[in-house]
C-alpha cells in the first residue's frame, strides 16, 4: 500500500483496481486546482498548473508523478476522514 507523507500527515491511498465506493478527491469540497499561466518573456516565466490536497494529504508532482500516481491521489478519498462532499 502507498501512503502519501505531507506536512506530517499521512493518507493510505488505495491499491489500485481495489473496488471503488464513488467517493473521489475531484469531489471533495478540500481539492484545490490552479491553471498555469504562460510566460510572456524572460523576465515574466509564468507558472504549471497545480493540483493539492488543501488538507496537505497529498500534491501533484508534475514532473514526477505518472499516471498510477496521479490515480492513487485522488482515490485516496475512498479513505480520508476529511473527506467532504463538495456542493455541485
Amino acid at each position: 500500500m502507498l501512503v502519501v507523507m505531507s506536512h506530517g500527515k499521512a493518507n493510505p491511498l488505495p491499491v489500485l483496481g481495489a473496488p471503488v465506493t464513488g467517493r473521489i478527491c475531484w469531489s471533495c469540497e478540500h481539492i484545490r486546482f490552479e491553471t498555469g499561466e504562460p510566460g510572456y518573456s524572460e523576465y515574466t516565466p509564468g507558472s504549471e498548473m497545480s493540483l493539492e490536497c488543501g488538507k496537505s494529504y497529498w500534491e501533484l508532482d508534475n514532473c514526477e508523478d505518472g499516471l498510477a500516481e496521479f490515480k492513487a491521489k485522488l482515490m485516496s478519498a475512498e479513505r480520508c476522514a476529511d473527506f467532504q462532499e463538495r456542493a455541485q
